[in-house]
């Protein structure tokens, strides 16, 4: 026999698995914004950065509702198991959401790893051209420093020394 109120808790997690499917969308969106800004030629971190803290509070979000619906499954286990066959729809219709917020992280994963590739390439290049300026620079004093020493302050390099 189907308890009300453990429907009331299996109508609120199906909700809870349709909020953390919209979540997820939001998270595959800016994760896909991202790969954009990764693709361009010149990176634009302001608005990487801002989408990063977007997806961070849609983490936390998605961290909520996990929890909420684990609490409310707890409650509600011991019933759906022993009465499987009064709540198979909703059984059903919960299997269903939960393969597609899988089958969407799965591709939220994927996604998240080519971007972090890109972003350890540009990362990369960004290294060596740090260290190129800074051994241009150091190669550049050096010659300074070189200058000043063999050729002092008012005597200049290409002056004919004769008299």
């Amino acid at each position: 026999m189907v308890n009300k109120e453990n429907m009331v808790y299996i109508t609120a997690m199906k909700d809870a698995l349709k909020n953390k499917l919209g979540i997820l969308e939001k998270i595959f969106d800016a994760t896909r914004k991202q790969e954009i800004i990764l693709a361009e030629q010149e990176l634009d971190t302001d608005r990487f950065d801002e989408i990063l803290d977007i997806k961070d509070i849609l983490v936390r979000q998605l961290l909520d509702l996990d929890q909420g619906f684990q609490g409310m499954y707890n409650r509600v286990e011991a019933d759906l198991k022993k009465n499987k066959t009064e709540y198979k729809p909703q059984i059903l219709e919960m299997q269903n959401l939960i393969r597609q917020n899988t089958d969407l992280g799965v591709k939220i994963q994927a996604l998240e790893q080519r971007n972090k590739q890109r972003f350890d390439m540009l990362a990369g290049k960004k290294r060596q051209e740090i260290q190129e300026y800074r051994l241009n620079s150091r190669s550049a004093g050096m010659y300074a420093r070189q200058m000043e020493t063999q050729y002092p302050q008012g005597q200049g390099y290409f002056l004919d020394k004769r008299k």
